[in-house]
């Protein structure tokens, strides 16, 4: 019989780097998490994706009660502040690891049950913290005005991986489908992508009963593709094609501070198609956050939503800092926790209940806390000079005005701008 958990337990292990893989079609990555190692694919290696030599270093790592680094520093900060971690989350979900290690829990070779692929980068949102292989609509801005690099980004795709890389996809999918127990579908946006019409026809004819399929998505689409979408979504759940739906929502803030931070984004817009996606009973809809210095002011606001949205049907809440935690431009790491305190204090009181969602809500919420609050990032003031340059080069390009978004930001700064 198998076990109910992950059953590695060293006090590192983590059961994304056995379980889970992200394939990256257009810069030809991959990574056993979004936060850490990343290894490069080519012909020669592609179907080998899951177990590449960082993979296998990084679970022999782990084995041995070590962080691997690479990344993993991300949920190492979280637990050194006494917070609750990606990876103590990761771990407590029943069932979805590679069974093998019931028998063997030290294999390093293994294949993946969760897959997650980024198809291509055409993406109708120029986000803040976003870059061109992950955003058509960047890539397309920057062509016209040059590139505005953000630090340790990789903003420019230099070459685009998809034409070689996405037949090869698919034909892992042809061979390895039914072994799969999550599917993660990314872009860009998925629901203006032809690839992901194609993986609804694909699925419509490789049929996996045990299948969870996960669509991250911006929700800022036309209604009646969305709802054509979703009709067909819905035929594959109730032919017992798939055996679950869930919709994560990428939304950071509320008003017009997230419409300036991912640029391109409609609130009415979203809050409508939320609205529809709520009614559906089938499906498990969630948001997902990422938390930086110019979301925090204005993440009360989203809570607001949050609780409306639940008072239709339980949603769940996901929220994660920018990357690399002490170094990104964005990052509230480049300012003193006392600021942030009372917003994220404030959001803290909408998180109301005790179901298992909510509690992991309030769990990943302190563990940001904690960490944020003991900041040791040494460089504040060099971080807070390029995010100006950065705002204001944005701004000339947008014609948007980052000071009138964000006039507390511009009282912070006002040492910095004279």
């Amino acid at each position: 019989m198998a076990n109910k958990y992950f059953p590695i337990e060293t006090n590192t292990a983590c059961r994304l780097k056995w379980a889970w893989s992200t394939v990256y079609l257009t810069t030809g990555k991959t990574a056993s998490c979004h936060r850490s190692s990343i290894g490069t694919l080519n012909k020669e290696n592609f179907f080998n994706f899951h177990n590449l030599p960082e993979k296998i270093k990084a679970r022999q790592e782990m084995l041995e009660g070590n962080w691997p680094g690479a990344g993993c520093e991300y949920c190492k900060n979280i637990e050194d502040s006494g917070g609750y971690s990606d990876r103590n989350f990761q771990n407590t979900i029943p069932f979805v690891y590679p069974q093998e290690l019931n028998t063997n829990p030290k294999l390093t070779n293994i294949n993946p049950v969760i897959l997650e692929v980024f198809f291509n980068n055409t993406c109708n949102l120029s986000c803040l913290y976003c870059n061109e292989s992950f955003s058509s609509s960047i890539q397309k801005e920057n062509k016209k005005f040059g590139s505005v690099l953000l630090d340790n980004s990789n903003s420019t795709l230099t070459k685009n991986n998809y034409n070689e890389l996405a037949p090869l996809m698919w034909e892992w999918l042809d061979k390895n489908f039914e072994k799969l127990h999550r599917l993660h579908i990314l872009g860009g946006e998925p629901f203006i992508q032809a690839d992901f019409e194609r993986l609804i026809e694909f699925i419509n004819t490789h049929p996996n009963p045990k299948l969870e399929l996960s669509v991250i998505t911006n929700l800022i689409v036309k209604p009646a593709n969305l709802r054509k979408s979703i009709n067909s979504l819905e035929q594959l759940y109730k032919d017992h094609k798939i055996k679950r739906l869930d919709i994560l929502c990428s939304v950071d803030s509320w008003g017009p501070e997230q419409e300036y931070v991912r640029y391109g984004f409609d609130c009415d817009i979203f809050d409508s198609n939320f609205n529809y996606l709520l009614q559906f009973d089938f499906l498990r809809l969630s948001i997902l956050s990422t938390v930086n210095s110019l979301s925090i002011t204005s993440m009360p606001l989203l809570a607001e939503k949050f609780v409306e949205w639940n008072k239709t049907k339980p949603i769940s809440w996901y929220m994660h800092l920018t990357l690399p935690i002490d170094q990104h431009l964005l990052s509230a790491s480049a300012f003193e926790y006392s600021l942030w305190e009372p917003y994220l204090e404030k959001v803290k009181e909408y998180l109301i209940g005790d179901s298992f969602d909510i509690e992991n809500t309030r769990q990943t919420l302190n563990g940001i806390c904690k960490t944020l609050s003991n900041n040791t990032t040494i460089n504040k003031h060099e971080l807070q000079v390029k995010l100006v340059a950065y705002l204001d080069a944005i701004d000339s390009r947008r014609n948007l005005n980052w000071q009138k978004t964000f006039p507390w930001l511009s009282e912070v700064l006002k040492n910095v701008l004279q």
